[in-house]
């Protein structure tokens, strides 16, 4: 998987190296591609010129440290997607040309952008991740609704949680009253006892 992670990502995590995002990056580096356009990179370098000087060092150990491939950014972007801020759509095509199949920002303006591919995920200052609508619509999810995070061998795995059997209650109807089923039930585990024991 091609995964490409936005300045703003960058600066937070490379800020903060012991924030649950800093230390996410790293494992994330080891598992997939991380791949950063020129774009990116030179204006992660522009962010710490004007905003952090004292932490240039910081920045070059984060990036010396971090696994990634390193892309052009194309300057004419006139028939790929356009970003509401035009510094960001050399970035989109960057993205787009290079196959990166998800784009990882903070930056509310890529995901109003409506494409298939790269997936955007947009990641809060307190570590949430949005969800694509497209994603969400497809398998049903909604604001409030619980997912999963599962560690797998090849990385990590989103899923809905499984049904609760209470959810099912009332879906099906019987004519027979709860003493009933009980009984029904109680018949029909002596039989399996019995049949299996022989």
């Amino acid at each position: 998987m091609r995964i490409m992670i936005d300045t703003n990502v960058l600066v937070s995590a490379s800020l903060f190296p012991k924030s649950r995002l800093g230390r996410a990056i790293k494992p994330l580096s080891d598992k997939y591609t991380i791949v950063l356009c020129t774009a990116i990179i030179d204006e992660l370098h522009d962010v710490y010129d004007r905003k952090f000087p004292d932490k240039l060092s910081a920045l070059e150990q984060f990036l010396n440290e971090l696994s990634f491939e390193a892309v052009y950014t194309p300057r004419i972007s006139e028939n790929l997607p356009q970003v509401r801020d035009k510094k960001d759509t050399p970035i989109l095509a960057a993205a787009i040309l290079e196959d990166v199949d998800v784009l990882i920002t903070g930056d509310s303006d890529f995901s109003e952008v409506e494409i298939e591919r790269p997936e955007i995920l947009k990641i809060s200052q307190r570590g949430q991740v949005t969800l694509p609508e497209g994603l969400r619509a497809e398998y049903g999810l909604k604001a409030g609704d619980k997912i999963f995070l599962e560690k797998t061998k090849n990385g990590y795995l989103l899923r809905a949680p499984k049904k609760n059997l209470l959810e099912y209650a009332g879906c099906l109807t019987s004519s027979y009253s709860i003493e009933e089923e009980e009984d029904r039930a109680k018949e029909g585990l002596s039989r399996h006892v019995l049949e299996n024991a022989e």
